[in-house]
């Protein structure tokens, strides 16, 4: 039997403890109402601050709707996902039709978009202690191609901000990996502008997921940049209102005007809802698979 190093032998013996079962989990919502309606859970956020923990838990998104044989769909133009708490339930609209139009408000209002509902939602979900895969196992995971894969990869995120402690368990929507059948090392002459990286790499992406903190919450897409080394960047791409103006990418003196156009009475006439503010932390995420369940 080869004999582990001190690093490999820690990483093997490393328990995600109690992770929310979000493969088998579900949400009963709208719990005391007269029709109810079962979601996944999209992502879970747990904050423990001095002691003081809280769970956050998202839906999948819904559209509104009536119960009805003869129209269904109706005329309001936005998506909606719940948000579960310890305490209380919150509604989470999405959409350009909730942005307000006043163009005297530089930005539209929060409670537009975030609102507490009288009705609570009820999780269903076991906890277990999950043994997550090294960066080795996953790569060599993504990089397989037979019948016996699946692609329920899942992701925890830890991270500490205003002195509080969070973690984000959510599934990976999609992976970024290395194509094992090319040859990395000319990577950079025939992309000479891309960023510089790691030829080994994974780099998940999952959303909407939950980006919030004991004050506010918002849905969010969240990019992680792993490498042999570990968790080199931890990226969250926040879901807020901007002006219509601004949605290219412009640069130089282009983005001047644009900028100025935005931030005018006639871009604030314009509003749109759209993941476009950038928030970095500094943390560390494991990629596991329930799969991996320690019984």
């Amino acid at each position: 039997m080869t004999e582990r190093t001190a690093p490999e032998a820690a990483e093997a013996d490393f328990l995600l403890r109690a992770v929310p079962d979000l493969d088998r989990g579900y949400l009963i919502n709208t719990y005391s109402d007269y029709n109810r309606f079962q979601t996944s859970i999209e992502a879970f956020l747990e904050i423990d601050h001095g002691g003081e923990r809280q769970e956050m838990y998202l839906s999948n998104a819904c559209r509104p709707e009536s119960i009805s044989p003869e129209s269904i769909f109706n005329g309001e133009h936005y998506a909606f996902r719940l948000l579960g708490t310890n305490q209380k339930t919150y509604k989470l609209s999405s959409g350009s039709s909730m942005c307000s139009r006043n163009f005297l408000k530089a930005k539209p209002s929060i409670g537009q978009f975030f609102r507490e509902q009288t009705t609570p939602t009820k999780l269903v979900c076991t906890r277990h202690d999950v043994r997550p895969l090294s960066f080795d196992q996953a790569l060599d995971y993504l990089t397989r191609e037979d019948l016996n894969k699946h692609n329920r990869l899942f992701m925890a995120i830890d991270w500490r901000q205003d002195g509080a402690a969070y973690r984000l368990t959510a599934p990976c929507r999609y992976v970024n990996f290395p194509n094992p059948g090319i040859d990395h090392t000319g990577i950079w002459r025939d992309k000479p502008n891309y960023p510089r990286h790691e030829l080994r790499y994974i780099q998940p992406i999952s959303g909407p997921v939950i980006y919030g903190t004991d004050r506010h919450v918002d849905l969010a897409f969240v990019a992680i940049h792993l490498t042999a080394q570990g968790t080199q960047r931890i990226e969250f791409c926040l879901k807020r209102p901007m002006s219509y103006f601004s949605l290219r990418n412009q640069q130089g003196w282009r983005k001047r005007w644009q900028d100025f156009i935005a931030s005018s009475w006639l871009g604030r006439m314009f509003p749109v809802h759209e993941y476009h503010k950038i928030i970095v932390v500094e943390g560390s995420c494991h990629l596991f698979s329930y799969d991996q369940v320690e019984r």
